[in-house]
């Protein structure tokens, strides 16, 4: 216990289960001055530390959170989750709002897609009843 309060990497790969907790522990007990600006190495390199890197889309996910591409996180989260899941259009209103994303027109639906994960949505809810 103590080796993973000093922080050493060995101690805190060792008793992470997923690459994702290898990040969170490096921060909190190895690094926690560590920038976000400065968090896509650590989470490169955790990724690979395990046998499937993380290759979720909901990884991929959360890989574009923690680097901080919000765009790329709203990507992965449609591909993950499918375009009629509720989290999708709450999560790109919610970052429009915080101005971490800006429109983006989809050609095929002659929208931006902020329309179409509502309409999407829309759809599965209208489907469901």
């Amino acid at each position: 216990a103590l080796r993973i309060v000093r922080g050493e990497a060995d101690a805190l790969a060792e008793h992470c289960g997923a690459w994702y907790e290898l990040v969170l522990a490096e921060l909190l007990f190895a690094d926690p001055t560590r920038k976000r600006k400065d968090l896509e190495g650590l989470v490169d390199t955790a990724a690979d530390c395990y046998a499937d890197g993380g290759a979720g889309p909901l990884d991929d996910a959360l890989k574009c959170v923690m680097k901080d591409d919000p765009k790329g996180a709203l990507d992965h989260v449609h591909a993950a989750l499918g375009p009629r899941h509720w989290l999708l259009p709450h999560l790109d209103d919610l970052l429009r709002r915080a101005g971490q994303v800006s429109p983006r027109r989809v050609p095929t639906a002659g929208v931006d897609d902020s329309h179409l994960y509502i309409t999407e949505y829309a759809l599965g809810l209208a489907a469901t009843r």
